[in-house]
């Protein structure tokens, strides 16, 4: 399933669903300095998922595989689960294939002690590699991709918030390690790694932009944050056969693609997303810098305010926590579909799962009957919820074994 690793909660890019571990309130001013934080890590790779350019690539992959496995349901009369011959095409593979390349190997780590480390980058796929050194050897390598920038960038707006995490080094500090190895100075202004990091997100192989960048940045003559994001956004275009774009060119294609595949894989209008999304592209087609840059750099928002107009923006995704709590916008039925698509995938594709995810949701929600059939087997289900509402779109019923 598609997910991303996060501390102390996690979020679900193809789906906009937040998870948190600790408490959330839509009054932030009520939350703790800890769940704050969270929320704000959280928040951000939200924000990462709808406004940069790897953000939109990843949501569109997935919905093209749910588009496809559903193509494979209608045409089986009988299903046994999990699936076990269901398969991708090759062009969802290749493309799939070059995300995860770029994304990173593996996540959250314990490496050994070390006193250096060593950045490698390779010249046959423009990978770079970090390792750690321990009395001048090599001893753990480990790749600096997408992952990584999101999660750096992440660390460093969460520190905004609560001053004292401690998350793993890997994913959440290899981009301050870089910083500290090529250009030091930036750890003294963190908006400006931050920056970096949402330009970065801007290409398909942020992991070898944002290198880049960082060097590039110890190069030119800045004297602030956004006056550094402005000289380098100047210089950045992405190649698409042989042929240059800017960086709104690419991901008002990026949004559209991804508004067409959705309309393709929901019963559901996507009124959330399209305000999302028409105000992403008013804000990129009338300003110098993005709605999220101008926002982070004003000096005359506090904490709180900078999240308040942040949401006047990009909005609310679904929030859930771990206690069972529920914030869903009544004006996003296509965010509740994409919960029971989430579900039904989940159940349909993994031979671990028998108890639905949204259990403990529903069972603080009166007007959702939950029942034995909640657990073990949902495909029974006759009272309405977000599984049933999907598994009956998808015509599973009856087709189970």
């Amino acid at each position: 399933m598609d997910s991303e690793l996060s501390y102390k909660g996690a979020y679900f890019p193809s789906f906009f669903s937040i998870s948190l571990s600790g408490d959330f309130d839509t009054q932030l001013e009520n939350l703790s300095v800890k769940d704050l934080g969270t929320f704000a890590h959280e928040y951000l790779h939200y924000i990462q998922n709808i406004d940069t350019l790897i953000g939109l690539a990843n949501s569109q992959y997935f919905h093209i595989f749910i588009a496809e496995l559903r193509a494979y349901i209608e045409k089986e009369p009988k299903l046994k689960l999990p699936l076990k011959n269901f398969d991708i095409s090759e062009k969802t593979r290749l493309n799939q294939s070059r995300f995860d390349r770029n994304k990173e190997t593996k996540n959250n780590h314990k490496i050994p002690s070390y006193d250096d480390i060593e950045i490698e980058v390779s010249n046959n796929d423009n990978i770079v590699y970090v390792h750690f050194v321990s009395n001048s050897k090599r001893v753990f390598k480990t790749q600096y991709g997408n992952l990584a920038v999101k999660e750096g960038m992440s660390y460093f707006f969460q520190k905004k918030y609560d001053s004292n995490i401690t998350p793993p080094t890997i994913p959440y500090l290899l981009t301050k390690i870089l910083c500290e190895k090529l250009n030091p100075n930036l750890l003294k202004e963190e908006k400006a790694i931050i920056f970096l990091s949402y330009l970065s997100l801007n290409s398909l192989n942020c992991g070898k932009i944002m290198y880049e960048n960082i060097i590039d940045s110890n190069k030119l003559n800045w004297n602030t944050p956004l006056e550094l994001y402005r000289k380098l956004k100047q210089n950045t275009s992405i190649s698409i056969n042989e042929k240059k774009y800017s960086v709104p060119q690419v991901k008002e294609f990026a949004i559209n693609k991804l508004k067409e595949t959705i309309n393709h894989v929901l019963s559901s209008d996507i009124i959330y997303l399209n305000k999302v999304f028409s105000n992403i592209e008013h804000l990129s087609s009338s300003s110098s810098a993005s709605g999220f840059i101008e926002l982070v750099n004003n000096e005359n928002l506090n904490n709180i305010e900078l999240l308040y107009n942040l949401i006047d923006i990009y909005g609310l995704p679904h929030i859930s926590t771990f206690s069972g709590k529920n914030f869903l916008n009544e004006e996003s039925p296509e965010l509740i579909e994409l919960i029971g698509q989430r579900i039904v995938a989940k159940r349909l594709l993994h031979d671990d799962t028998t108890c639905c995810s949204m259990i403990t949701s529903c069972q603080q929600n009166n007007e959702i009957v939950t029942d034995d059939n909640c657990y073990e087997y949902q495909w029974r289900r006759e009272q309405e919820c977000p599984f049933k509402v999907t598994f009956d779109n998808w015509g599973l019923r009856g087709k189970i074994e």
